[in-house]
């Protein structure tokens, strides 16, 4: 017997539709997101990520048969592909998740599959998997600080080349194994086959340089290089150790390796990376645009800025890492929008979603615009108590959450 449809709720800022809630009015509590196939719903098997810009949102799903790319908001900039506006017949039609078919708009793309998505600001990555295993990755929209990592002159499709990070040897095959993106710096986990035969296990980022966030880059004349328009090697892994995750700020940029050890780089104004490196028995680490969370089996640990309450705990010492005030439960998963975080905890009562910090744009779904300083039961509402939580996400003042009943 097949599981029950995902369904996914969406809540924040909606300026451009980009909650697929059908208008383009911010949602202060979760609404159902909205397809322009009304065949679709009852065929998706698996939402398998969202990822949200500055106005845009990707949704990466599975149906019965593939997976397939979704998308709704703005796309002036390209950042939903070229064919975008042309499918919109109607304005309300960006308020609604529609097909970005990018394969079939370039050759090189063709019978691939996408398998990871991610958004910037106003520039999208996709990496396609194509039918002989090999990896591309895929930019789409803006380039204002080498969002696209190909340099000055781009397309309106664009693919990525990693090939000068392991020259004089040739790349025989990519396998990119994660990625994860700022507002204006991507960094990507690559495994690389080379022509001597060789494996290599490499992290290579772009974009927004100058606070260090991608490591150390100075010009010639010794200055610090603003933007990296290109993939440049970050770390390189050889054939030893892996990553484990990566957490991607506004001007920090954090990685965490399987063998314990943290690289955090990037700026350090707001206390984001105080104390991070010296952390141990980290599962993972995550970034809002000026803080770090670090997630232990029954904890998260969190430092950086407390304006808005993204530390979802009292301010002892803000230059240490210490736990958030949640409940107890086990972490299955956490999302970091740009100042705001939602926890899926399992409990013994079910699954739970938390969430603290920024709430402008009632983000937090919880029917007011205040910011929340401490954690907040946010699901399941009174509304959904049967609902089992399969997913969370979070963008630029944006929230969902994906839901079997």
């Amino acid at each position: 017997m097949s599981s029950p449809t995902p369904i996914v709720y969406s809540a924040g800022s909606n300026a451009r539709g980009q909650l697929a809630s059908g208008n383009c009015d911010d949602l202060h509590s979760f609404d159902i997101c909205q397809f322009t196939s009304e065949d679709l719903t009852n065929s998706i098997q698996d939402i398998v990520s969202i990822s949200g810009g500055a106005n845009h949102t990707v949704v990466l799903l599975r149906t019965q048969s593939l997976v397939e790319l979704w998308g709704c908001g703005d796309g002036g900039k390209g950042q939903l592909g070229p064919s975008y506006h042309q499918n919109i017949l109607e304005e309300s039609a960006k308020s609604r998740l529609q097909l970005l078919d990018i394969p079939s708009q370039h050759s090189a793309l063709r019978n691939a599959s996408p398998r990871l998505v991610a958004a910037a600001w106003e520039t999208t990555y996709i990496v396609f998997t194509t039918s002989s295993g090999n990896d591309v990755l895929v930019s789409l929209g803006a380039n204002d600080y080498g969002d696209l990592g190909v340099g000055t002159t781009s397309d309106s499709i664009n693919m990525i080349s990693f090939a000068g990070i392991f020259s004089p040897l040739d790349l025989v095959r990519l396998r990119i194994e994660d990625l994860a993106t700022g507002p204006h710096h991507v960094i990507v986990y690559l495994l690389a086959t080379l022509s001597d035969g060789s494996e290599r296990r490499v992290v290579a980022g772009w974009g927004a340089a100058r606070h260090g966030q991608l490591g150390e880059i100075n010009a010639s004349d010794g200055k610090i290089q603003p933007i990296q328009a290109t993939p440049r090697l970050i770390l390189d892994l050889g054939e030893m150790d892996h990553v484990a995750s990566i957490g991607v700020g506004n001007q920090h940029s954090v990685i965490l390796l399987r063998s314990g050890r943290i690289h955090a780089f990037g700026s350090d104004r707001k206390n984001q990376l105080a104390g991070v490196q010296s952390l141990v028995n980290i599962q993972r680490v995550v970034c809002t645009w000026n803080n770090t969370y670090a997630v232990r089996a029954d904890k998260i640990l969190s430092v950086g800025n407390n304006a808005k309450g993204q530390l979802g705990r009292l301010t002892h010492d803000p230059n240490l890492p210490a736990a958030v005030q949640l409940s107890g439960g086990e972490v299955k998963n956490i999302a970091c929008g740009s100042e705001h975080v939602l926890v899926w905890l399992e409990t013994g009562d079910g699954s739970e979603v938390w969430g603290w910090g920024w709430n402008e744009h009632g983000n937090i779904g919880i029917g007011s615009t205040d910011d929340v300083m401490f954690p907040v039961k946010i699901w399941p509402t009174s509304k959904f108590v049967s609902a089992q939580v399969v997913g969370i996400w979070a963008g630029c003042g944006t929230s969902w959450i994906a839901v079997r009943k």
